[in-house]
């Protein structure tokens, strides 16, 4: 990894560092990046992550080759979640109610360019943090459309260093789990993981159940039904709440509808796992996975998720089957 466990907790030093002379912070060491960092607001939730009118629909029509990509997407939110916790909570620009800040009129380069980001952290290797700023510059900013605009700088490079630790963060996880996940794909078997995957995720998702900030209004939608949203929107028939429950009852049906098929897919795979067939078996869990993402109850809602587990066991069995 690049850098030790004693790195960027130098709490003396302020956020007046050079300046770039394209606007950004320049900063000669990672240790340095941020000083004593105000927090300001609550960590809101959007109502609608993810699944809009079209996104709800299109999940359940894209070709098995394509679920793969769409699970690739789906591990983007492992990063998302760390950067949330460990990144947006310290910045100063973060508008009340955000993340996401781009919907209430923030324009954030993390958010806008978080898979480049990820991308440009993981091919830079030094203690330093400016050969991570540079980089940055030269791959993500001078692609941006935001570039020398009012907005620019954004929080990107003066949280870089925070960045920088919460990618290297899930890295050094997930090698920890890749060590002990290959461990136990060497045993036969898999069925009895995938399983027990399947029982613990089984009923746990039925619709939404987490806190949103859902229309005009900021409807909490956490627990909500579509079919209790309906009722609402008729007894607001005519003003802005009504608008946005009845909007509410269209997107909690398509979250209520994903987390059925989702169901379903697992079940499937645990099927094809007890019929042999690993690789269905191993779509179908992906499936399961994509759809419970696509809703963005992955980045929203605690842990543990329904089909995290199952995805990871049926590819455990997949690989250990396939050699």
């Amino acid at each position: 990894m690049v850098a030790g466990h004693n790195r960027i907790r130098d709490n003396h030093h302020s956020l007046g560092a050079p300046v770039h002379p394209m606007g950004r912070v320049a900063l000669p060491h990672r240790s340095n990046l941020y000083g004593r960092v105000l927090l300001h607001g609550g960590m809101g939730v959007p109502g609608s992550l993810a699944l809009g009118m079209e996104s709800g629909e299109v999940l359940s029509l894209i070709p098995k080759r394509r679920w793969i990509m769409a699970v690739a997407q789906a591990e983007l939110g492992d990063y998302l979640t760390e950067i949330r916790n460990t990144v947006c909570s310290r910045c100063v620009e973060r508008p009340r109610g955000g993340p996401p800040c781009a919907p209430l009129g923030k324009n954030c380069g993390v958010e806008m360019h978080l898979p480049q980001l990820i991308s440009s952290v993981r091919q830079v290797h030094s203690n330093l943090l400016e050969p991570y700023l540079e980089h940055n510059r030269n791959t993500i900013c001078e692609q941006c459309s935001f570039l020398h605009s009012a907005i620019c700088p954004c929080p990107m490079d003066y949280l870089s260093c925070l960045v920088v630790e919460a990618v290297e963060a899930v890295d050094e996880r997930r090698a920890a789990e890749s060590t002990q996940t290959a461990a136990e794909e060497r045993q036969p078997g898999g069925l009895q993981e995938m399983t027990q995957a399947y029982r613990d995720g089984s009923g746990t998702w039925t619709g939404c159940d987490w806190p949103t900030q859902f229309g005009k209004t900021g409807l909490d939608l956490q627990g909500c039904q579509a079919a209790d949203a309906r009722i609402m929107a008729d007894e607001n028939r005519g003003t802005v709440a009504g608008e946005d429950w009845a909007a509410a009852a269209t997107w909690l049906m398509q979250v209520e509808k994903h987390a059925h098929q989702a169901e379903s897919r697992a079940a499937a795979a645990i099927a094809a796992a007890a019929a042999g067939q690993w690789r269905e078996a191993l779509q179908f869990a992906e499936q399961a996975w994509a759809l419970e993402f696509g809703t963005g109850r992955a980045i929203w809602h605690s842990f543990p998720l329904a089909w995290q587990k199952l995805r990871q066991a049926a590819e455990g069995a997949y690989l250990a089957h396939k050699e």
